[in-house]
């Protein structure tokens, strides 16, 4: 897939977003106390005028025992299948392609020169290498594995002659960008980090259907971050910022979403840094099967 296209598409249906119905639903299952899993289910429905309307749908069930969630995706128009696709790859690509979205949002047109710390190796981490070095011209980025193995990572970005290092968290505040692709089941940095970090910075989280985040809760701060996300229904997957608004580090109409910084909406550039918390919408879904149908 065409990263420029995607990012393009992204950017485009995030602006047009109240031209679509967009639904989001993820039941849980229990049986004796225990959770045995969900079903992740993401729906859109695109007005056509006197035509009748598109659907499309992605949707993933997942269960403990086998821990795998695979992806599938649907189209319908006029009662016809238009597509019916595996949908695991393109979850990557339009997750891993977010962070460069907000950054070109913000207005960072350029990551030379720039120091970008990475969380994970895995596909959507290693997307996200490749696109930040398409698209906004990364040369260079360090990485943090829990295994520390950065081989697979460096071989599936070769052809991109990105120089690929291993990360220093101890070394937070040399970093302007931070973002985690991880499945952690901690924080990936102390609460005491966060003074460090550095003026300008964008920290950037992905993590989704767990109790805890990516980074400490207090990340949240709006005293300190400008605060941005996809859409106001992120509060209810992603529990870390259910919990720093609870406890009032920040109120709701410090939220930045996305639509209003791509139609020109700034970000307050006395913050110390700003934080992008996303746990995938049906806007990046439908962005990208726009490009397939």
């Amino acid at each position: 897939m065409d990263y420029s296209k995607l990012l393009t598409s992204i950017k485009q249906t995030f602006i047009d977003q109240d031209s679509y119905f967009f639904d989001k639903h993820v039941p849980e299952f229990v049986k004796d106390g225990k959770f045995l899993g969900d079903y992740f289910n993401q729906i859109a429905v695109e007005p056509l005028g006197d035509k009748p309307p598109r659907f499309y749908h992605t949707f993933s069930p997942f269960d403990v025992i086998s821990n795998k969630a695979p992806h599938y995706a649907v189209v319908f128009e006029a009662g016809e299948q238009l597509l019916n696709i595996e949908f695991d790859s393109y979850v990557s690509k339009r997750t891993a392609a977010m962070s460069a979205v907000v950054l070109q949002a913000i207005g960072v047109s350029s990551l030379v020169d720039k120091k970008v710390l990475l969380f994970g190796s895995g596909k959507i981490a290693t997307e996200s290498a490749k696109i930040l070095t398409s698209e906004l011209g990364l040369t260079s980025i360090d990485i943090i594995t829990r295994s520390g193995d950065l081989t697979n990572i460096k071989a599936a970005t070769v052809d991109s002659n990105l120089s690929i290092n291993t990360g220093d968290v101890n070394n937070i505040g040399q970093y302007d960008v931070i973002i985690a692709h991880t499945q952690t089941a901690e924080s990936l940095f102390s609460n005491d980090q966060l003074a460090n970090i550095k003026q300008g910075a964008l920290l950037a989280s992905f993590i989704s259907s767990t109790e805890h985040g990516e980074f400490p809760d207090e990340v949240y701060d709006s005293t300190a971050a400008n605060i941005i996300t996809d859409w106001e229904q992120t509060l209810a997957g992603a529990k870390d910022l259910k919990r720093a608004l609870d406890v009032q580090k920040f109120d709701k109409q410090d939220l930045i979403y996305l639509k209003d910084l791509l139609t020109g909406k700034t970000i307050d550039q006395n913050k110390q840094y700003s934080v992008y918390r996303s746990t995938g919408t049906p806007i990046q879904n439908l962005a990208t099967l726009k490009l397939l149908v």
